[in-house]
């Protein structure tokens, strides 16, 4: 497999900053181009008095999301040109298209581990990636565990 472009789902969160700086880390060895993609998900955000989320709200998000790309760049090692993709969706979906979209041959995820009740009823980013990316996709747990 020749990877040439890593594509790393980052949302501002230390977890998925450690996975992004292990993606990036590969990525250097690998030679390939980086690029982050940052997903706005309305679902999570304040809405107005009938239920929808505030057009505000939304674009004050991906004004957010847009810091979170900026600030990780350091960390990670990238130049300012690196690709920056921000979506508004559901993540899971959003990121497969992302990935898809920018022709990523890898793409890189944390995921919080969880399991039973917890990850039933929250659902996992993490695993529908897995399930429907057109690429492989690299998971990386939120902290090593003790084996």
């Amino acid at each position: 497999m020749i990877v040439t472009r890593v594509l790393i789902a980052i949302d501002g969160s230390d977890l998925a900053l450690r996975a992004a700086q292990q993606g990036a880390a590969l990525a250097r060895a690998l030679k390939a181009q980086v690029g982050l993609v940052c997903v706005v998900d309305p679902a999570t955000l304040p809405v107005n008095d009938i239920g929808i989320p505030l057009d505000r709200t939304v674009a004050d998000a991906r004004l957010e999301a847009d810091s979170f790309i900026a600030q990780a760049r350091g960390p990670l090692g990238l130049a300012g040109d690196a690709p920056a993709l921000i979506r508004v969706g559901s993540p899971g979906p959003q990121i497969v298209k992302a990935a898809r979209e920018w022709k990523a041959d890898l793409l890189v995820v944390g995921t919080h581990g969880r399991t039973g009740l917890t990850h039933l009823l929250l659902g996992s980013v993490a695993e529908y990636v897995v399930r429907r990316s057109e690429c492989p996709v690299l998971v990386l747990p939120a902290e090593k565990r003790a084996g």
